[in-house]
């Protein structure tokens, strides 16, 4: 599960940079999932349907996802459960939906 959280992390990452590299030629060279999503919805905010902020358990999802990067791959503490990252495919798949 933490190898499947990491590479959500990855593939949300890489989209949004996609996004924003096509959109404005330029991506900062950050790993902030959080810092990332909000350019990216700054140009286009249709991605803002990918991880809307109105549910709880969808935002606390999303920090789970944002944790996944450091924490995934270095702690031995950290727990992931697969109703944790169900959603995840969706939720890149829609992003992939708006950048292409």
């Amino acid at each position: 599960m933490k190898l499947a959280a990491f590479q959500f992390h990855q593939a949300a990452e890489r989209l949004y940079h996609c996004a924003l590299l096509v959109c404005t030629f330029y991506t900062p060279h950050v790993h902030n999932l959080g810092f990332l999503r909000t350019q990216a919805e700054r140009i286009d905010m249709q991605l803002v349907d990918a991880w809307p902020r109105e549910r709880r358990e969808v935002r606390a999802r999303f920090e789970k996802l944002k944790e996944a990067y450091v924490k995934a791959r270095y702690s031995k503490h950290m727990a992931i459960l697969r109703h944790a990252i169900e959603l995840n495919p969706q939720k890149t798949d829609h992003i992939v939906r708006e950048v292409t």
